[in-house]
């Protein structure tokens, strides 16, 4: 394990930032809140600010709630990529019970079998009660895993956050901020961005892995919302040059649905080269997701394919065949999966040069 570096004023300069991101004083539909924001474009923040490290006794990274101010980022690496494994999984209110919560074994063994470098997680949840403050069940969750460190966007306590988790021995975390704070509308839980060194034997990749949790249900409303949001994830981050984007997460939607009911053509899905929907090439009968329905060719599939992963072609100029699983479970194990482990499955993205 490499030791981490320690830089006082930057955690202090981190502490004195807010603790949230801006939110809607509203609350609906299981969590979510329900109120209109400004609908002027909001600043993203400079992708990629100062990182500093936080406990004494175990790091944990800080991230800063807004613009920590500009910084260009490091040069992209030269030289042969390495392999590397990007997955993504929906924990499901984790959780409101903090260190008590039951499923917390079941999770953690679950991710250590995963052996992925970098794993995005949604529906993070500070405890009943709390204002964030350690313990919960992140931090519970951490010390079960100790070949990795986390990091998530500041706690919202009106609503779930994202956060990640990368392998000690291959992955360097450089820079992680939340990103679109403030733009509530189509991101009510503001995506984490993060820039990441993964570094191997083979060689040496830098990666911009950005963790999303698009707005949930069926209505209109709801997938306008979820369209907004990709178009303005493609406007900002797509075409970039000197960054290689690996999106992750749950996006709420399936990228077989057709045009008119899509939130992704046009913006993520259909865009090649520019965007490469990896999660597209899977079977129209993949389950990623336990929850409702769907029908392909007249039969009725239980679940559906809610968690993608999409790529830029920075990324697939070094990897030109991306490939993405879902570790699934039988339907007659999907009860006992939801009780122990999650209403979502994990996805992986197995990045090969």
């Amino acid at each position: 394990m490499r030791p981490p570096t320690i830089r006082p004023l930057l955690v202090a300069l981190l502490l004195s930032l807010p603790c949230c991101a801006e939110r809607s004083p509203l609350v609906t539909d299981g969590g979510e809140a329900d109120g209109r924001p400004d609908t002027s474009r909001p600043d993203i923040g400079e992708l990629g600010g100062p990182q500093g490290f936080g406990d004494a006794e175990r790091p944990r990274i800080d991230v800063p709630s807004g613009d920590a101010g500009a910084d260009p980022g490091p040069e992209l690496p030269t030289g042969p990529a390495p392999p590397v494994t990007v997955a993504t999984w929906n924990l499901r209110d984790f959780s409101p019970y903090g260190a008590q919560e039951s499923r917390l074994d079941h999770i953690a063994q679950q991710l250590a079998a995963l052996d992925a470098d970098i794993i995005g997680v949604q529906e993070l949840e500070a405890r009943e009660g709390s204002d964030g403050s350690p313990p919960q069940a992140w931090d519970a969750l951490l010390d079960r895993l100790p070949a990795y460190e986390g990091v998530h966007a500041p706690w919202n306590l009106q609503d779930s956050v994202v956060g990640l988790l990368v392998r000690r021995d291959t992955v360097r975390v450089l820079a992680a901020k939340p990103i679109f704070v403030g733009d509530w509308w189509p991101f009510p839980r503001a995506p984490l961005d993060a820039t990441l060194s993964v570094e191997k034997p083979e060689g040496t990749v830098l990666l911009h892995v950005v963790v999303i949790h698009l707005k949930a249900f069926g209505d209109s409303e709801s997938l306008s919302r979820r369209r907004e949001a990709c178009t303005k994830l493609a406007g900002a981050l797509g075409g970039r040059g000197d960054a290689r984007y690996v999106l992750v997460g749950d996006f709420n939607d399936s990228p077989h649905d057709p045009a008119p009911e899509s939130a992704f053509v046009g913006t993520l899905l259909g865009v090649e080269p520019v965007w490469t929907f990896v999660t597209a090439a899977l079977p129209p009968t993949t389950v990623s997701s336990t929850g409702g329905s769907h029908e392909v060719d007249g039969q009725v599939i239980e679940g559906g394919l809610l968690d993608q992963i999409v790529v830029d072609e920075t990324v697939t100029d070094l990897y030109p065949a991306p490939v993405a699983e879902v570790i699934a479970r039988p339907v007659a194990e999907y009860d006992a999966w939801r009780a122990g482990w999650s209403d979502h499955f994990p996805v992986i993205l197995h990045l090969t040069p």
